[in-house]
């Protein structure tokens, strides 16, 4: 029952987000994510079609934690998402993300729930091979890249990757679809 409530609760802030978080388009023409995001290798991009399996409810299970990431498509240009993670019925992270094709490039926009409009993260297509999208900020040390794998209609494979106290880590995640 808490869950459903929780997945409830998440549907209604990616509907209803009254912050103004990531309910206006991202200024294509400079914004505070384009300061953020250093990287000037981005992938040209005809559009998020290439991304449409992302749409939907994805979840990953290992032992007491609960990963659940949402996506819906908000127009062609924008996918609005959320996730979370619970600890034995605990929300221990949230976080709202935006994927945007702005002109010729595609910017996944991450913010936790705990951080400011002005905290926000963007991170630009660098690599999209194989059905894997990597999305790179240089400019942050973790997560430095975020990557998007399909697998298969079920199966979503993830990964983030960085340098934490001086030793690059990364840390992999599959998810299975729900609906």
């Amino acid at each position: 029952m808490k869950s459903r409530f929780l997945l409830l609760l998440a549907l209604l802030v990616m509907v209803s987000c009254k912050d103004n978080i990531f309910t206006d388009k991202i200024d294509a023409e400079g914004s505070i994510e384009e300061s953020k995001s250093e990287s000037k290798t981005n992938i040209k991009a005809e559009g998020l079609a290439d991304l449409n399996w992302l749409l939907g409810i994805w979840e990953n299970k290992e032992d007491d934690m609960l990963s659940r990431d949402m996506w819906r498509k908000t127009d062609g240009n924008t996918y609005n998402g959320f996730s979370f993670r619970l600890y034995k019925k605990d929300t221990v992270f949230a976080e709202k993300m935006l994927l945007q094709k702005i002109h010729d490039d595609i910017r996944l926009t991450v913010i936790t729930i705990d951080q400011t409009p002005e905290e926000r993260v963007s991170y630009n297509l660098i690599s999209s091979k194989n059905k894997e999208f990597i999305f790179e900020n240089k400019s942050r040390e973790f997560p430095k890249r975020i990557a998007y794998k399909y697998v298969s209609d079920k199966l979503l494979q993830t990964w983030i990757e960085g340098t934490v106290l001086g030793e690059n880590e990364k840390m992999e995640y599959r998810f299975t679809r729900k609906k």
